[in-house]
């Protein structure tokens, strides 16, 4: 591959991009790889010429937002774009999204964020308010705005406690000691068990296949993990999450214990294990997802709550991920140790979402200072 010539660069996320001028204007056109940057480009002088092109005074958001969006996928996931595509369906494009990029508000953004919180939610208000920023932030880039109208625009307040004192919390051994008896008959009762004793994600879990398994070395190789395609289709990702999403977790007799009774009863039902297997299966023997795993957690705390005299508050299936985590800090894990467990960028996303502090922790806390009164 030669050098790029001028207007091309690299981009940071991936792919390439070439900008060009035509009367005083600038365009840009993104491509996977280098060489289709003359193709691409070729095809919008054509367009340009033609009067079919956008031009930056007469672009509204939609028309923008489908330009910007296949820019985007040369640099984030398709799962990502997904969900890009259905918030912009669902909160932009019929209200804001009919406008002209240089007839934008901030009034305007500020408008749909208070109709979203009160049909919706605050944090969905939130969310969308952050897509149409990076949208307009692109847009100052290209150079249809002098600014981004989207930015400064302060995140709307969301009542009540946080999701990781909520769905997201660190769960008790109460808790988990009724959970897990109401669970035996699940058939993801030890696919939830590997997800507490593992702190992997519920993706992770699903997405392991027998080859990821040394039985013989005790290791268990994080490579793959179940996304959603562009088009919202579950599938098996050729990688984990992130790069360091990819991860090999020793495993310790609990872990032995899960993965041991699983061999045994695929050996039992099949005779024969593939390496491509699914250690956690589905009911017909594929892959499970996210979706099958939360519902499953649902229906067993649904029906245990129902005759329950003290009944468990609702968690999420990350709950299990957090009670891990937490665990692990409390019983003296180093904390860069356990991020690269849990297969975190930064020990600071790290301590910062999944080592909940409870009240007992800070009562130690206060004791162990006592001795250093005066």
């Amino acid at each position: 591959m030669g050098k790029l010539k001028t207007g091309e660069r690299k981009r940071p996320g991936g792919g390439y991009e070439k900008r060009f001028t035509i009367d005083g204007v600038r365009y840009s056109v993104y491509a996977e790889r280098k060489d289709d940057l003359q193709a691409k480009e070729d095809a919008k002088r054509a367009q340009i010429k033609a009067g079919i092109y956008h031009t930056n005074e007469t672009i509204t958001l939609n028309q923008y937002f489908d330009e910007w969006i296949e820019g985007k996928a040369l640099s984030v996931r398709p799962v990502t774009l997904y969900q890009y595509q259905r918030w912009y369906d669902c909160y932009v494009r019929k209200t804001i999204g009919r406008n002209k990029v240089r007839k934008l508000e901030r009034r305007h953004i500020v408008s749909l964020m208070n109709s979203i919180a009160k049909k919706t939610s605050a944090a969905a208000a939130n969310r969308i308010h952050v897509l149409v920023c990076s949208i307009l932030k692109g847009a100052t880039a290209n150079d249809i705005i002098p600014r981004n109208v989207a930015a400064g625009i302060p995140a709307l307040k969301i009542a009540g406690p946080p999701a990781r004192e909520t769905i997201h919390r660190e769960l008790t051994d109460s808790e988990l000691e009724r959970f897990f008896s109401a669970a035996e008959s699940s058939i993801y009762y030890m696919a939830f068990r590997f997800l507490l004793n593992t702190g992997t994600r519920a993706g992770e879990c699903a997405a392991l296949q027998w080859k990821d398994i040394d039985r013989e070395n005790n290791i268990i190789h994080i490579r793959r993990t179940i996304t959603k395609d562009r088009a919202g289709k579950w599938i098996v990702g050729e990688a984990a999450k992130t790069k360091t999403s990819r991860r090999d977790i020793p495993m310790n007799e609990a872990v032995k214990e899960i993965i041991d009774y699983q061999w045994n009863l695929y050996r039992a039902l099949n005779g024969i294990i593939s390496p491509f297997d699914f250690v956690f299966p589905n009911r017909s023997g594929g892959y499970a997802n996210e979706n099958a795993l939360v519902n499953s957690l649902k229906f067993i705390l649904k029906k245990y709550n129902k005759g329950a005299k003290v009944p468990i508050k609702p968690f999420s299936v990350h709950a299990f991920r957090d009670t891990f985590a937490s665990r692990a800090i409390r019983a003296g894990v180093p904390p860069n140790t356990l991020k690269e467990i849990l297969g975190h960028a930064s020990l600071s996303m790290t301590m910062d979402l999944y080592a909940h502090v409870s009240q007992g922790d800070k009562r130690q806390a206060m004791e162990k200072l006592q001795t250093m009164s005066f």
